[in-house]
C-alpha cells in the first residue's frame, strides 16, 4: 500500500519537520448533511514561505476544553517529527490505532508536499525561493501585505510606537544597538525608543546599517 510507512521515500520514513509557527483560527464548514457549523482549524504557518498556502487541520471539537486537547495531541505528534524514530516505531511509541495510522502517514506526505519536512521537496523550493530572491535583489513583500489598508494601518501603528517611546537622549552618535526580540505589541515601546537613537536627522548618516535579527 502507498500509505504504509515503508513504502514512503527515505526522508519520510524518518520525517523532520522543519521549523513552523502553530495558530488557531475560526471557520465556517459544512457537516454531512450540508448545514453549516462553526469550526477551529489549527493553522502551520511556514516562517520561509515557500509554500504558497499554510498548512491547515481542521479540528473536531469547538468548545475550547476539546480544542486544547486536540491540538496537544496533534502538536506532539508533529513535535515528535524529528527524524530520529521511523514512521512505524513512532506510530508504536505512541499507541497510534492500526485504522489511524494511513491518516497520518497521509499527512505527512502533504506536510512534504508543502515543504514543511527536510528533505529533497523543500530543499528544491528554498532553491527556487532563492533564485526569486536574487532575481528581484531583495527579499519580497508577501502579496496579502500589498494591500492599500495594511500600508495605513502599519503606518498608524509604526507611528504610535514612535509617539509612545521614550526619548534615550543621548550624548554621541551611537555604534551599535542591542534590541530585545519580541512581538511588536508587546515591545513597541522598546522598538520605538530603539529607532529614535538611531534617527538619522541629526548627525553624520552611516555609510552602511546592517540589521542582525532572528527572522
Amino acid at each position: 500500500m502507498s500509505n504504509a510507512p515503508h513504502n514512503l521515500p527515505a526522508h519520510l520514513q524518518r520525517p523532520h519537520m522543519r521549523p513552523f509557527h502553530p495558530a488557531l483560527a475560526p471557520a465556517k464548514m459544512k457537516d454531512q448533511s450540508g448545514n453549516e457549523r462553526d469550526a477551529v482549524l489549527l493553522v502551520l504557518h511556514d516562517p520561509l514561505r515557500l509554500s504558497p498556502q499554510p498548512f491547515v487541520m481542521p479540528l473536531q471539537g469547538t468548545a475550547q476544553q476539546q480544542v486544547q486537547q486536540e491540538v496537544n495531541s496533534w502538536m506532539g505528534f508533529l513535535r515528535s517529527l524529528q527524524g530520529e524514530l521511523e514512521l512505524s516505531e513512532l506510530f508504536e511509541r505512541m499507541q497510534v490505532p492500526a485504522n489511524v495510522q494511513p491518516q497520518l502517514v497521509e499527512m505527512v506526505k502533504k506536510l512534504d508536499e508543502m515543504g514543511y519536512v527536510w528533505g529533497p521537496t523543500s530543499e528544491a523550493m528554498e532553491r527556487a525561493r532563492l533564485d526569486v530572491i536574487r532575481a528581484a535583489g531583495r527579499f519580497t513583500i508577501p502579496d496579502e501585505a500589498r494591500a492599500p489598508e495594511v500600508a495605513t494601518q502599519l503606518g498608524a501603528f509604526i507611528d504610535g510606537c514612535l509617539a509612545e517611546a521614550d526619548d534615550p537622549e543621548l550624548g554621541k552618535p551611537i555604534a551599535g544597538l542591542v534590541v530585545p526580540q519580541l512581538v511588536y505589541g508587546m515591545c513597541k515601546a522598546t522598538y520605538g525608543a530603539a529607532y529614535k537613537c538611531a534617527k538619522m536627522d541629526s548627525g553624520p548618516r552611516p555609510d552602511r546599517v546592517v540589521i542582525l535579527g532572528t527572522n
